[in-house]
C-alpha cells in the first residue's frame, strides 16, 4: 500500500475513526484500549478519565502509540508514535483529562 501524502493522512485522520492506544504498563508491557480521538493542529486529542489505567500510564510514562486503521478493504491505516502529556479539561467535567499526543 503506498504511502498517505499528508493531505491524504490529514484527511484520513479527520473522520471519526475508532483508534487503539497503546500505553506502557508498570512492567513494561503493552496496555491497548479503544479511543476516540480529534485530529486537530497536528496532533490527536484523546479524552479519558483521570482514573483510567491509560490515564495513570501517560501519567508515569508519557510513552504512547495511536493507531488508526479501517476495517474494511482497502485497508488503511496511520501509527501516530511519540509523547503525550495530559492536563484537565474543566469544559468536559470534573475528574476528565485530555491527551495530547505528538
Amino acid at each position: 500500500m503506498p504511502a498517505m501524502t499528508p493531505e491524504e493522512r490529514d484527511a484520513f485522520l479527520a473522520r471519526p475513526w475508532v483508534a487503539s492506544l497503546v500505553s506502557p504498563r508498570p512492567g513494561g508491557a503493552p496496555h491497548v484500549t479503544p479511543v476516540w480521538y480529534a485530529w486537530h493542529d497536528g496532533r490527536c486529542i484523546v479524552w479519558t478519565d483521570a482514573v483510567t489505567a491509560k490515564a495513570r500510564h501517560l501519567a508515569r510514562d508519557p510513552r504512547v502509540a495511536l493507531c488508526i486503521a479501517t476495517h474494511e478493504e482497502p485497508y488503511r491505516y496511520v501509527v501516530v508514535r511519540g509523547g503525550g502529556h495530559h492536563r484537565r479539561a474543566g469544559r468536559l467535567g470534573r475528574g476528565h483529562q485530555r491527551a495530547l499526543l505528538r
